[in-house]
């Protein structure tokens, strides 16, 4: 497997946007963030601050994306995942 990084934008995010680039539920990203909510502070209106995003990038890690070397040879779906349907 390859693992390829790409690069993300640190702007301002709504949880729902942030949920959207780690491509999970808003509710499950809620979960996530309530590991570190003291130390990130609550969303000034309903956006975190560029501060605040780059410690959930921290915290978090930046998403990536798994791709087969060769995807002929592992079957007709590999190097996709259920992620990838669901963009």
């Amino acid at each position: 497997m390859i693992y390829i990084e790409y690069s993300i934008e640190v702007i301002p995010y709504t949880v729902k946007q942030l949920a959207a680039i780690y491509r999970v539920k808003p509710r499950v990203f809620n979960t996530w963030l309530d590991k570190f909510r003291n130390e990130l502070g609550k969303p000034e209106g309903h956006y975190y601050l560029i501060p605040q995003v780059k410690l959930i990038f921290r915290k978090l890690d930046l998403p990536g994306h798994f791709i087969e070397e060769n995807p002929s040879a592992a079957g007709p779906n590999a190097g996709h995942s259920n992620f990838d349907k669901a963009a």
